[in-house]
C-alpha cells in the first residue's frame, strides 16, 4: 500500500500529456495511467478516440511510470479492437500498467536508454480477512492475466515470467529487445525523457543517467535533486 502511495505522491507534480493527434494517428502518453486514482490518462476519452481513428497505422508514445492496471487494459482493448497496425515506442519509461498498453502494439520500438519494468499487481486494501483474501486472488487472477500478454509477446515460458514479475524486473532498450519485450531500439532521448518520472517508490528502478553535457539535460538533473531532498524531509 506504501508503495503505490507514494508513487502517486512523489509524481504528483511532474509535467504530464495527454495527446491524441487524429491527422497523424498518434497517441501521446507522457502520464500516470488512470484519471480517477492518479490524474492522468482518461481509459475512456483514449479509447473513444482511438475508434474514431482512420489510419491504417496508430503509434502510440509512452512515457509512463505505470498506474491503474484496469485503466490499461481498456486502453489496449482499444488498441487490439483498431484495424490499423499498432506501432509503440517507449520514449523513455513504460513500467507497470503502461505495459499493458504497449503489448498491444504489433511493433515495439524502444528509444536509446530508455527502460520497460514489469512487476505483479498491487492495490490498497482495507477490510476484514475474508475481504483480504478475496482481494489477493483477485490480485493472482490479474498476474496470470498480466503474465500471459508477456509471454504471447516474448515466447517466455510462464516460470521465467512470474520470476521476473515477482523480482520487479527493469529492462533496458538492448534487454528489452533480447528478452522479445521489443522488436528494435531507436532514438537517443530515452533516459531523459525516463528521468522526468520520480521512481523511488519501485524497489529495483535503475539509475537513470543521461548526457550531462546537454544544459537542458543538467537543469533537469538539478530539478530532481532539489525534489527529492524536499521529499525525505517530509513524513511518507
Amino acid at each position: 500500500m506504501k508503495q503505490l502511495f507514494n508513487l502517486i505522491k512523489n509524481n504528483l507534480d511532474k509535467p504530464r500529456l495527454t495527446t491524441v493527434d487524429n491527422e497523424s494517428s498518434t497517441i501521446w502518453i507522457y502520464d500516470a495511467i488512470g484519471a480517477d486514482m492518479f490524474g492522468g490518462v482518461d481509459a475512456k476519452e483514449v479509447a473513444q478516440q482511438i475508434a474514431g481513428m482512420t489510419g491504417d497505422t496508430i503509434h502510440v508514445r509512452i512515457n509512463s511510470p505505470g498506474g491503474d492496471v484496469f485503466s490499461g487494459r481498456a486502453i489496449a482493448a482499444a488498441l487490439k479492437a483498431s484495424k490499423a497496425k499498432i506501432i509503440g515506442y517507449v520514449d523513455g519509461l513504460a513500467a507497470s500498467a503502461a505495459t499493458t498498453i504497449l503489448m498491444a502494439a504489433d511493433e515495439i520500438i524502444m528509444a536509446e536508454g530508455s527502460f520497460l519494468m514489469i512487476h505483479n499487481s498491487m492495490t490498497f486494501v482495507y477490510g476484514n480477512k475474508d475481504e483480504f483474501l478475496e482481494i489477493a486472488e483477485l490480485l493472482e487472477q490479474i498476474d496470470g492475466a498480466i503474465a500471459n500478454d508477456y509471454m504471447q509477446r516474448t515466447g517466455k515460458d510462464s516460470d521465467t515470467v512470474k520470476k521476473w514479475m515477482d523480482a520487479e524486473t527493469w529492462f533496458s532498450a538492448v534487454d528489452a529487445v533480447a528478452n522479445g519485450f521489443a522488436d528494435s531500439v531507436a532514438g537517443s532521448d530515452g533516459a531523459k525523457n525516463a528521468a522526468t518520472w520520480n521512481l523511488s517508490a519501485y524497489n529495483n528502478a535503475p539509475k537513470i543517467e543521461f548526457d550531462n553535457s546537454n544544459d537542458d539535460a543538467q537543469a533537469l538533473r538539478e530539478k530532481l535533486k532539489k525534489r527529492l531532498s524536499l521529499l525525505e524531509r517530509c513524513p511518507a
